[in-house]
């Protein structure tokens, strides 16, 4: 009964979504990996190295590096994080642009390996062993993905106000409804007559009209109850339809 409510729900969330997506900046994600050898002496595990950087002081050595980048942005832009392997660390950085995004990831990267190399507790190794390449396509807005979701979203929201609707709707719209409301049988239906209303002074139905009443009828006759019947409801949707 309310697809189009369903419908016009999904068709504005989608749409709203697209909007959203294609005024947004993209953005685009790079990443390198830094291997941390430790000896056997070393105080530091890869994971402890890890714990111990500092976020800042590599961030203004980047930032230098890149040419006077502010470091709390390349905090902002950029992450550590523990990779596959114990000693691999995956260095992941942001930006507006895909080369930038690589170029941040690199210089990071590299900064990164020189601060672990000066911890007085690690001893052994830390390199670059695999440069970011520079992405094709951005990390976000993903336009098509965002806008089919955004779709998915709105289908759910106009169902559940198709049904919330119908909950609060308490008009009638079928005569079996009403049968079911008042708690007496429907004993038939008479159509809206086309002939009737071209001819109010018509004395014979033809004979698809008249069926109607016929059915009626035999309804009537043959309606078996346990009690008398002492009143029949002839009504309608609206006033002037002829009852």
């Amino acid at each position: 009964r309310r697809k189009a409510l369903v419908a016009l729900c999904a068709l504005a969330v989608a749409a709203g979504v697209l909007v959203v997506s294609l005024l947004e900046d993209p953005v685009y994600e790079a990443q390198a990996s830094v291997l941390l050898s430790a000896s056997d002496d070393s105080q530091l595990s890869p994971t402890q190295a890890l714990a111990f950087s500092d976020a800042d002081e590599i961030a203004g050595s980047t930032g230098e590096e890149l040419g006077g980048v502010d470091p709390a942005s390349i905090v902002e832009r950029t992450s550590l994080s523990q990779g596959g392997a114990p000693d691999l660390l995956p260095v992941t950085a942001q930006a507006a642009a895909p080369l930038s995004a690589s170029q941040l990831a690199d210089t990071y990267a590299e900064r990164f390996a020189s601060f672990v190399e000066d911890l007085p507790e690690f001893r052994g190794h830390a390199e670059v062993v695999e440069k970011a390449v520079a992405p094709d396509s951005p990390e976000s807005p993903q336009t098509v993905r965002d806008t089919v979701l955004g779709a998915l979203a709105g289908l759910l929201l106009g169902i559940f106000a198709a049904f919330a609707w119908a909950r609060l709707d308490r008009r009638v719209r079928a005569a079996r409804e009403l049968a079911g409301i008042v708690g007496a049988p429907l004993l038939g239906t008479i159509p809206k007559s086309q002939s009737l209303a071209l001819d109010e002074g018509l004395r014979e139905l033809p004979a698809a009209d008249a069926e109607a009443f016929r059915m009626v009828r035999v309804s009537v006759r043959h309606l078996a109850v346990d009690r008398e019947i002492r009143s029949i409801v002839v009504t309608s949707a609206e006033p002037g339809d002829g009852k």
